[in-house]
């Protein structure tokens, strides 16, 4: 799997592996920990999507945080995968180091695993906006509203009735019409379930 330079022989060396399920996971593990070329720690990052349980989930930590998109996209989609009591946790110690355009990812995968432990660090973010918002941090603050709408924390009611209004968010300039259209639509979905409740 780390020499073969043929990307469908890999894929077939993966199979094989993904079939020995918990027998593989020691070496699996093993292998994540050392320095290896990106493609390779993709691969045992998919790997342990497909067979890793709720106790190898912290084993994806170190590569949330790799130089290599890729490498991160996949341990991103395998600790989904997996999901269990850590996710949450995990991925909010992620969140914290990663660049903006990781963060909008992050941020989804929080949503949609309804991570209620990530509520007040999600409105902590909207709340800590930079003086000139990128294209980048716009699309990171829509993201948020959109998660926290998913999550369905009624602690998400006051910080999205907010930044829907026309009114400013604690002080600060008003948002993007994106980002106030994404936190009515999530505010619209909360009081819904919140009602149904």
């Amino acid at each position: 799997l780390l020499s073969n330079n043929d990307s469908d022989e890999r894929v077939r060396i993966m199979h094989v592996i993904a079939s020995l399920r918990e027998k593989a996971l020691p070496i699996i593990i093993s292998r994540i920990e050392q320095e290896a070329p990106w493609f390779y720690l993709r691969n045992l990052a998919y790997l342990l999507g497909q067979i890793g349980q709720e106790d190898t989930a912290r084993f994806l930590a170190p590569l949330l945080e790799h130089g290599n998109d890729k490498v991160r996209q996949e341990a991103l989609k395998s600790l989904y995968k997996i999901g269990g009591k850590h996710r949450g946790s995990i991925l909010l110690a992620a969140l914290r180091g990663a660049d903006e355009d990781f963060k909008v990812n992050i941020v989804d995968v929080l949503g949609q695993s309804k991570s209620i432990e990530a509520v007040p660090v999600l409105i902590d973010l909207l709340k800590n906006r930079p003086l000139i918002a990128s294209t980048a941090r716009t699309a990171l603050e829509e993201k948020i509203c959109i998660a926290l709408g998913a999550i369905g924390s009624a602690d998400a009611t006051g910080p999205l009735s907010e930044i829907a209004s026309a009114k400013s968010f604690l002080n600060l300039r008003s948002y993007p019409d994106k980002v106030k259209a994404a936190a009515a639509s999530s505010l619209r979905a909360l009081k819904k379930k919140i009602a149904q409740s």
